[in-house]
């Protein structure tokens, strides 16, 4: 039993720290969306613990915990934000899109 889940933990782990830190990059971006579209909605809350289940499960060699919390901070005080601006009235498809990559890239890093 030990070693099933040995095995299924080391299939569920990217396997070099470049991917980790993609995989981790790419759910901060989708933060900085989600908080752009709707400020402090569920689903920013819901991609905030995300990243940060992210960052337990993938160990990555460039972020901690504290990457994703300062990230919160910043998104929240307005000291951060997305480096190009959006129409905020194509938020929705911006989203399901970058919902979208970010799940292939976790796909492709499995």
């Amino acid at each position: 039993m030990l070693a099933i889940a040995v095995l299924l933990l080391g299939l569920s782990t990217p396997s070099s720290p470049q991917e980790n830190d993609a995989v981790i990059a790419a759910h901060m971006e989708y933060m900085k969306l989600s908080f752009a579209c709707d400020g402090a909605s569920s689903t920013y809350r819901a991609s905030k613990a995300a990243a940060l289940r992210a960052i337990k499960q993938y160990d990555p060699s460039n972020y901690t915990a504290r990457d994703i919390t300062g990230l919160d901070r910043g998104l929240r005080d307005g000291a951060m934000k997305l480096a190009t601006p959006i129409d905020t009235s194509d938020c929705e498809n911006l989203l399901i899109e970058a919902k979208s990559d970010l799940d292939d890239l976790v796909d492709k890093a499995h």
